[in-house]
């Protein structure tokens, strides 16, 4: 996390003076978050950490009696969407407390506590990680319950309505291999699609990844609702479970399904909601893998590790990587459409070792 020193003037490094331009900040961003500073809270600001990296517009303001979080987002209606449901649900301690919205900037107070994914990956032992992705969980399904009377109808959408949203998703795998040079998998795209469609009637959080997930001891506050909306409840925990952040074994995975899907599955019988969620899981699974592989390649390198970690970033690292292909493995056996993606897994394995210390991807079409 990058730390600044603020002033009345430009946002000035520790280390250099008052070029806003200096460590990748684009200056206009700058003077956007002064504005902003100014208009809501009215005094100059002590500092500013940018606990996301450089990659995101998303600001830690530390002033003499209090300190909030500033971000930017996509669009006007995102940020008008998250302002209402930080308004409406704040009193549950699940989500940050809303302080103003203004223009595409949300302003809410800063929450302490561990991101879930630092806190998994420092866990020694499963029982510890196991008790911690479950107190993710219960903040998930309490801030669910308490949208049912928050009068939010109005400002969430329907996630993956449109037309083809559900092939899009699937076809990652597809759009992997061609940028690898692999034979894509052969799977029936129309089976799974059947399979994932059902009543997108429930709240869900969507990006409910570990990194949005601030654990507080025996509680949870999650952070970053732009992206909620409604959709099927089981894929909030298909996107936590499936993440490349949570070092989970075979064992562990079963016992939270077996104790928390029960309360994602709507009114569908526990066998199909079980094998939506593996599909649901193994999808997600597959668009993490090409996002990092699109990362490699751009930048020529896996991503240090502990940046990562420290800068909630995609785990853009060959470990994660193989954690992601082992897990695919894993929950592609039980259910006959997935099976195909095993042995396109294992070549992807092969690629990520065999790459794990090279710049480049290995070329698997060399003579």
């Amino acid at each position: 996390m990058r730390k600044f020193k603020v002033g009345f003037g430009c946002l000035k490094s520790q280390a250099n003076t008052d070029n806003a331009e200096l460590n990748g900040i684009d200056a206009s961003l700058v003077e956007e978050l002064q504005s902003c500073v100014s208009s809501v809270v009215g005094k100059p600001a002590l500092e500013i950490n940018r606990p996301g990296g450089f990659g995101r517009p998303v600001f830690q303001v530390g002033f003499d009696d209090a300190t909030y979080v500033f971000s930017k987002r996509s669009t006007l209606d995102a940020a008008r969407k998250e302002a209402a449901v930080l308004r409406a649900l704040g009193y549950t301690g699940h989500v940050p407390r809303l302080k103003a919205q203004a223009d595409r900037w949300i302003i809410q107070e800063h929450c302490p506590g561990e991101r879930l994914s630092v806190l998994l990956d420092g866990a020694q032992q499963m029982p510890e990680r196991e008790n911690a992705v479950s107190t993710a969980i219960k903040g998930l399904l309490e801030t669910a319950d308490a949208t049912r009377s928050a009068g939010l109808d109005a400002w969430l959408p329907v996630i993956g309505a449109e037309p083809g949203w559900h092939v899009k998703r699937l076809s990652a795998a597809n759009r992997l291999s061609q940028t690898l040079s692999i034979p894509a998998p052969d799977v029936d795209l129309d089976v799974l699609v059947d399979a994932m469609s059902g009543p997108r009637d429930s709240f869900i959080k969507f990006d409910a990844r570990p990194g949005n997930a601030l654990i507080q001891g025996p509680s949870c506050v999650w952070v970053d609702w732009e992206d909620c909306g409604f959709g099927r409840a089981l894929e909030d925990l298909a996107f936590l479970i499936c993440d490349e952040w949570m070092p989970l074994d075979g064992a562990c995975e079963e016992r939270l399904i077996s104790e928390w899907l029960p309360h994602f599955k709507g009114a569908e019988c526990s066998d199909n909601a079980r094998r939506a969620l593996t599909i649901y899981g193994v999808t997600h699974m597959l668009i993490r893998l090409h996002m990092a592989f699109t990362h490699r390649l751009q930048s020529g390198a896996w991503w240090d590790r502990a940046e990562c970690l420290s800068s909630d970033l995609t785990g853009n690292t060959a470990e994660e990587m193989r954690r992601l292909c082992d897990r695919i493995i894993r929950w592609s056996e039980p259910v006959a459409e997935l099976r195909p993606y095993r042995a396109w897994v294992n070549i992807i394995i092969d690629i990520v070792e065999s790459s794990a210390n090279h710049s480049t991807l290995v070329d698997r079409n060399a003579a």
